[in-house]
């Protein structure tokens, strides 16, 4: 992977072959507002400060799988087909939130495929640990074995009927 020392902005970008920012480590932010990919990468990345990939397109997967984030992560509004955060950990919690469209176009909302067995959102006085409010997972979604630091919000979400929180812990934090 890449050393970056300061931030990684990619933001209105198109990746038509997809990225892969596998490895990497960013000192800084990685924000990818409005960007469309093929497909995304950053397994095992180190990101220290913010990750903010808002209102983009990932056609295929999103991988995030080892991704350590110092910060806070959000994805809101982002169109995401599949999308992988096995042993992801987010200090700052992560938000993942949808808004609901009634345009003819594939619903945002939708994620087909996703799996985040064993990652951990933390949470601090700002923010919750994990918010899928919007969110309709229409295929099996995997929370197995993941540490929430606090209540994670699924306000007016769709899970599917195999969705799975074995072995989950919720803790919360005085």
């Amino acid at each position: 992977g890449c050393v970056v020392g300061g931030d990684v902005d990619i933001s209105v970008s198109n990746f038509s072959r997809g990225l892969d920012a596998g490895g990497a480590d960013v000192a800084g932010g990685f924000l990818a507002d409005h960007a469309v990919f093929k497909t995304l990468s950053l397994r095992d990345a180190k990101i220290s400060c913010p990750v903010q990939i808002r209102y983009a397109n990932v056609e295929g997967d999103f991988v995030g799988e080892g991704l350590q984030c110092n910060n806070r992560a959000v994805l809101d509004f982002s169109q995401l087909n599949a999308i992988n955060l096995r042993k992801a950990k987010f200090e700052r919690g992560l938000s993942l939130r949808a808004v609901h469209s009634s345009s003819g176009l594939p619903d945002p909302r939708a994620i087909q495929n996703s799996d985040f067995t064993g990652a951990t959102f933390g949470v601090d006085a700002q923010f919750d640990c994990a918010d899928f409010s919007h969110r309709r997972f229409v295929a099996t979604a995997n929370f197995n074995s993941v540490k929430f630091d606090g209540i994670p919000r699924f306000h007016e979400s769709g899970l599917h009927e195999d969705t799975s929180f074995a072995n989950a812990s919720f803790r919360m934090l005085v």
